[in-house]
């Protein structure tokens, strides 16, 4: 009994890790891409303007 409580902590464990880098590189992607939307927006405004 104790042997498979403490193998699901194990695998809970190795998968919290892998979500976590998971997380960090979704919102990592995330900030790339509102970078863009605000630099094609920049641009779209700049060429508006003139």
């Amino acid at each position: 009994m104790m042997m498979s409580i403490a193998f699901i902590a194990i695998i809970y464990f190795i998968i919290g890790i892998f979500a976590r880098e998971i997380f960090r590189t979704v919102l990592k992607e995330l900030d790339d891409v509102k970078e863009g939307i605000k630099k094609a927006n920049d641009l779209a405004e700049s060429q508006a303007e003139r």
